[in-house]
């Protein structure tokens, strides 16, 4: 489980006025979700997390590992990536 979504899950409740939930309420409330949702969910996480470690990988002349990790994370999620790169290569 990803700490991140829960702070984000907190503040979209604090902006609607209702109260935060407990980072275990959260976690139960993820797993009452339909597979499906859950799949997707896992499917973003570790599309952005191989996207991180291919950049960390780039950085440190690792050519083959930033390979392996920028293709993972393009098989996960490929509009997600395609958009990360043009903003990286095309700053406006």
């Amino acid at each position: 489980m990803n700490y991140d979504e829960w702070i984000g899950e907190c503040m979209r409740l604090r902006r609607k006025g209702e109260a935060e939930i407990s980072y275990h309420t959260f976690q139960q409330n993820v797993r009452k979700q339909p597979l499906l949702t859950q799949i997707n969910r896992w499917r973003k996480l570790y599309s952005n997390y191989s996207y991180r470690n291919a950049a960390f990988r780039y950085g440190n002349q690792d050519y083959m590992g930033f390979m392996v990790n920028i293709f993972y994370s393009f098989a996960l999620d490929p509009f997600k990536v395609l958009e990360r790169i043009s903003r990286q290569l095309f700053v406006v």
